[in-house]
Parts: C-alpha cells; structure tokens; sequence
C-alpha cells in the first residue's frame, strides 16, 4: 500500500503469478493447521532428554570436588614443602644401605666361601700331602691366604655394588625432582577438565532450557517465514489514481484547451476565467480544501481584465503547493 502526497493519497496493490499466489496461501493454511497442532501438544523436542551429573562421572557416587585436596594444598604438599635434602638422604639409605643391597654383598660372599671350601681346600690338602707337607706351616700359611683373597674380592664387590647404587640414588633423586612437579601439572590439568565440562553441560542445559522456554515464539516465527516466502519474487505493481490527481488532471486539459482557442487576453476570457476559478475555489471548498484556495479566488476578483497566463500560473502554483 502506497501513499500521496500532501492533501492526497493513492494505493499500490503487488500482485505475483496467480500459481504463486495459489500455491503461497495453501502454504499459509498449512503452516496455521501444523501450528495449531504443534502448540496444543504442550511438548517440545527435547522433552526426552536427559544429563548426567558431572561430579559423579568424575569422583564415583556421593563425591564431590571438595571431598579432595585443592590444588594449592597438592602444590605445598609436593613442591613448596619438599625438603630435597631429606629426600637425597632417603634415597641413598635407601639404595646404598637398604637391606637389597647387603642382601647382594651378604650372598656373593656366601658364594665365594662355598668355592673356596668345595675348590680351593681340597686341592690345596692334596697338593700338600703329595710332599708330606699336610701338617706343615705352608698348610696353615696356605688357607690363612685363600681367606685373605675372599675378603679382597668380597670387599671389592661391595664397593662396585656400593658405587653403582650410588649413582641410581642419584638419579632416582633428580626423578623424583622432576616427578613432583609433573603430579601437580597433572592434577591441575584433571580440575580444569573438570570444570570446562562442567561449564559447558550448563551452557548446553540453559541453551536446551531457552529453546524449550521459547518453543511456540520458534513455531511462529517460522510461521512469519512462510508468510514472507514471496518477498523477492518477480511482482507487478498496479498503483490507484487519487481523486486530486484526477482534479489536477482535468484542470490542466481545459488550460491547454482554453489556450489552442486563444482565449487568453480577449474579452471572452475575461468574463470566463473568472467563473471558472469560482467554480474550482466552490468545489475545493465542498470537498473540505476551500481554505487552500485564496490564491484563486484573488485571481477570480480581478474580472475587471484579461489575466493571461500570467494568472494562470499563479492559480495553479497555489493549487499544487496545496497538493
């Protein structure tokens, strides 16, 4: 629907192939009734839906974040408070002293004493009583140094064994290090896994909340959608004619009329100009626009003379500023 302008006004009707016309309020009926339908249901899509609860997913039943230590009491526990000298002293008590490791020393030299009493004896008897010698001091001096040789090797084995223990002291010390550090990674990284999934399930759960909250506003306003499918299509504009434009209209041919019979200037003008701009001033007046026409009926008063188009011009200037 268009409008005119002042003192004026005029309509414009957009008309579409009449198969798109047809098949557009078929459409509308449709999407009323499945409307209709949709909202006397009192449901929504995502009536079925259900969520599981965060906390017991991450801690079991019955648990919560708070039933465990916070991250700064991990952080005091396994880095502000680790008194790494404690811990190097632990560790290497634990390595070089701990009960493996005179375990290791205590059977190597149980091993040693079996060869020298199942090996080393018996041929150092036989070779003696082969010169008559078995009850001699070389007997005596012979076994004294087959015992000093053990102790050599038993205490040379427990110092390789000591050192090497050592150095695994050490690096099980720069591990540990290294491993405190990585619990604390590793627990913060778990909270904030925790709490992004938390955040996104509410996210998810208000989202799901507003789309069924607004359920009947989405069905109609995909019903608004249909309404407006048309808008875009080719269309035909088919505009009214207002009733000042056919005035306007009838005026300007009786003008131009009055000017192919040269009335204008001559004595027959005089008398019929006049008339006729009473007659147009009276019928403004009688459509309710007669206080627009002062302009014209100063143009009628001045009978006394030919007005020419002068006159003319300036009646119907004041007509069309009304318009």
């Amino acid at each position: 629907m268009g409008s005119g302008g002042k003192g004026s006004s005029g309509n414009t009707t957009v008309r579409y192939a009449p198969y798109l016309e047809k098949a557009h309020q078929a459409l509308i009926a449709l999407s009323l009734t499945e409307e209709q339908r949709l909202m006397g249901l009192g449901t929504t899509p995502w009536d079925g839906l259900s969520y599981s609860d965060v906390d017991t997913a991450f801690f079991g039943a019955g648990l919560v974040i708070s039933s465990f230590p916070s991250l700064w009491d991990m952080f005091g526990k396994f880095v502000a408070g680790l008194d790494i000298e404690a811990l190097y002293a632990q560790i290497y008590d634990d390595m070089v002293n701990g009960v493996v490791t005179n375990s290791v020393i205590t059977n190597e030299a149980i091993a040693l004493q079996d060869d020298i009493d199942q090996v080393a004896v018996p041929r150092l008897n036989a070779g003696l009583r082969d010169i008559n010698a078995f009850f001699s001091d070389s007997f005596m001096d012979g076994k004294a140094l087959l015992q000093a040789t053990k102790l050599k090797q038993i205490n040379k084995f427990a110092a390789d064994v000591k050192i090497k223990a050592m150095d695994l002291a050490l690096q099980r010390w720069s591990q540990h290090l290294h491993w405190n550090p990585q619990v604390v990674e590793q627990y913060k990284s778990m909270n904030q896994l925790y709490w992004a999934t938390k955040v996104d399930l509410n996210n998810a759960i208000g989202e799901l909340n507003s789309k069924v909250a607004l359920w009947n506003y989405t069905i109609m306003d995909h019903h608004r959608a249909i309404v407006a499918t048309l808008n875009g299509a080719a269309a035909a504009s088919i505009k009214g004619e207002s009733k000042w434009q056919s005035i306007l209209g009838g005026v300007m041919g009786t003008t131009s009329l009055m000017g192919q019979l040269g009335m204008f200037g001559s004595p027959a003008a005089s008398q019929a100009i006049p008339g006729a701009a009473a007659g147009l001033s009276g019928a403004a007046a009688g459509t309710g626009f007669g206080a627009a026409m002062p302009a014209i009926g100063s143009v009628a008063a001045q009978g006394a003379g030919p007005i020419g188009l002068s006159g003319i011009a300036s009646m119907f200037t004041s007509f069309l500023a009304f318009l």
